[in-house]
């Protein structure tokens, strides 16, 4: 498992679509659709309900999708104070 296919399972999660998800991404529809196989393949549950025109996600896919999207938030929050650090740490002492 990695960040990708977290972040593609998120926004096909969000859109329902895996067109649009591959269009806000800026990917293949195959490389979305590949990696959301090999996320439900290593997690060996069905994450998304495939008998409809949209995608919905299955009971499974509701429980991850709020666990990834935590998970994401909290490394964007890393991010953003490794960022906040680095900018006190060049600005100048008065």
């Amino acid at each position: 498992m990695d960040l990708r296919q977290l972040e593609y399972f998120q926004m096909v999660a969000k859109t329902k679509n895996i067109t649009r998800a591959a269009e806000q991404l800026h990917v293949s529809q195959s490389t979305i659709t590949l990696s959301i196989q090999k996320l439900e393949d290593e997690l060996s549950v069905l994450l998304f309900d495939r008998s409809q025109k949209q995608l919905s996600l299955t009971t499974e896919g509701h429980v991850f999708v709020q666990k990834v999207s935590d998970a994401l938030n909290l490394l964007q929050d890393g991010i953003a104070e490794v960022n906040d650090y680095r900018q006190l740490k060049k600005a100048p002492l008065k």
